[in-house]
């Protein structure tokens, strides 16, 4: 496509980021690999010096989807999908545990359900081995009347998920108090001679498009 051509050109005639930072809304429609939107999304990576992606639906029909996003962020990480799989299944049961203690409606029977379903103790050591799960077990009664505690061991659970450093999940139903407001702010800010000519530049290819559908639809 015209912007990949323009991104590659970047790449070729410049040593700089064109961009400080780029955030990709929707970004699950970037989880086929295969495609002209992923390409252009590679592309845009390596010419930014930071990547945000945001979806609400990162995992539409499997773990492929997620691999794939993961893997645009970070490719150097995620170069392999039988590896990410493996880790995936492996740490699930911190993901598990982390989504059991923010769910308001949960109990600490349902905690116990799935611990003995997913994490059976080792009969051995008569722990679960891992310090984190032993300590919420140990103090569960307490952690379970305290939702601020919910909220914090949910977060440790969930930094022991290997891609935890990338990836934020948040659902709506696991907010217990002080909802966030959205209270947009527009922000004033001057561009470089060089921003401006790439903002100018992708504007124009962007719309380019649209100006050839409308005078058709004139003519």
């Amino acid at each position: 496509s015209n912007l990949n051509r323009a991104f590659e050109e970047f790449s070729a005639n410049y040593s700089e980021y064109a961009f400080n930072l780029v955030i990709i809304d929707e970004a699950h429609y970037l989880r086929n690999r295969e495609t002209a939107n992923f390409k252009t999304g590679s592309r845009l990576r390596d010419i930014t010096e930071s990547l945000v992606l945001l979806s609400a639906t990162p995992i539409q029909t499997g773990s492929e989807n997620l691999y794939s996003i993961m893997n645009l962020l970070a490719p150097e990480r995620f170069e392999n999908s039988w590896t990410f799989d493996y880790m995936l299944k492996k740490d699930g049961i911190f993901i598990k545990l982390a989504n059991c203690l923010q769910r308001p409606s949960t109990t600490v029977s349902d905690f116990d359900e799935l611990l003995q379903t997913e994490c059976p103790i080792n009969a051995i050591t008569n722990s679960y081995d891992n310090e984190l799960i032993d300590e919420i077990v140990e103090n569960k009664n307490e952690i379970f009347n305290n939702s601020e505690k919910r909220m914090s061991y949910a977060a440790e659970l969930r930094e022991q998920v290997f891609y935890n450093n990338l990836f934020n999940r948040t659902r709506r139903r696991f907010v217990f108090d002080n909802t966030a407001k959205r209270k947009p702010n527009a922000v004033r800010f001057n561009l470089s001679d060089n921003e401006m000519d790439i903002y100018q530049r992708v504007t124009k290819l962007v719309r380019a498009p649209v100006w050839a559908s409308t005078k058709l639809l004139v003519m």
